[in-house]
């Protein structure tokens, strides 16, 4: 049984996030973060043996241990739950056991596997017809679909903000979960017991780095490229983390290559009007090469690649061919 949620759609039709008559449970989630919620509205006291998940990584989980847990019955019997972190690195021996989920020791007991990577493994999981067995994947949010993620969180999370408020921070911090999760959490702590909270209150939640992303996806979209470069070479030295700011300038991107999604909206923001004007001064070619360079460099970024700084300085240097 195979299913694919946005997250906010998965907590509006799940009140359960495990079900006790499916022991082993495969999730694929687009960021840590939102496994994490979903982890989080499990009643461990319910579904577990002494209200206690074992938690284990892929790598470390051996055919013999797999075996002495799943296929025998140890002296006070198999009752505890596991999840498994990086579920794709089971060794194959593993998975093959897990495909036949029939010849398991699952009574009373929970497997969930998180999966980072939707490999082979997974995919099998997904065409597995079995009620033993359950796949859900959570897709990562369009980029048109800022107001969607920014109502779950508040609701999920009970931060009352205004209609001006929500305006205001979608056009202030970059569209990412983890991003809009941070600074929500900062504004509840701040403003637990209030219930209608303005954009006025919130304007101090914005950080200068925060800010900074939309100056460097402005600097980008205007083209003024020494001064971006000057600007990423900056934040390179002081030791920011350039994954985020790469990430919004591509969010930033592909919002110019298609605008007709602000039709739709009945007031454009500041952003907004900033996406068009930009989009006006691309063509779609450029668009598309800006974001397999964004590509390049985010890439390079995430495996902390050593070459990404003279990448960088190179097109201080030379000023990117399009």
């Amino acid at each position: 049984m195979h299913s694919k949620w946005k997250i906010w759609d998965f907590f509006r039709a799940r009140a359960e996030v495990l079900n006790s008559a499916v022991p082993v449970l495969a999730l694929s989630t687009y960021h840590p973060l939102a496994f994490q919620l979903i982890k989080d509205q499990i009643p461990k006291e319910k579904y577990f043996s002494d209200g206690k998940l074992n938690v284990l990584m892929g790598k470390e989980i051996s055919k013999t241990w797999w075996e002495d847990n799943f296929l025998s019955l140890g002296l006070f019997g198999n009752q505890e739950s596991y999840l498994i972190h990086q579920a794709q690195d089971l060794n194959s021996d593993i998975q093959e056991l897990l495909l036949v989920p029939e010849q398991l020791i699952l009574e009373g007991r929970h497997v969930i596997l998180n999966f980072s990577k939707e490999n082979a493994f997974y995919k099998k999981l997904m065409k597995l017809q079995s009620p033993l067995v359950e796949s859900i994947q959570i897709q990562a949010p369009a980029f048109w679909e800022e107001n969607e993620l920014l109502n779950f969180l508040c609701e999920h999370m009970k931060v009352f903000l205004s209609f001006q408020a929500k305006e205001k921070f979608r056009e202030m911090v970059p569209f990412q979960l983890d991003t809009y999760f941070q600074v929500l959490s900062q504004i509840k702590i701040n403003f637990t017991d209030k219930v209608n909270i303005t954009d006025q209150d919130i304007l101090p939640f914005f950080t200068e780095a925060k800010v900074d992303h939309f100056e460097l996806a402005n600097l980008f979209g205007t083209k003024k490229l020494n001064l971006f470069y000057r600007k990423l070479v900056e934040q390179m030295e002081k030791g920011a983390d350039l994954i985020s700011a790469l990430y919004f300038i591509q969010s930033h991107l592909v919002k110019m290559y298609d605008p007709s999604y602000l039709d739709e909206k009945s007031k454009l923001t500041k952003y907004d009007k900033q996406v068009i004007a930009h989009a006006n001064i691309w063509s779609k070619a450029e668009i598309a090469r800006g974001l397999n360079y964004m590509s390049k460099l985010l890439i390079k970024a995430k495996s902390k690649d050593l070459f990404l700084e003279q990448e960088i300085k190179h097109g201080l240097l030379n000023t990117m061919a399009f």
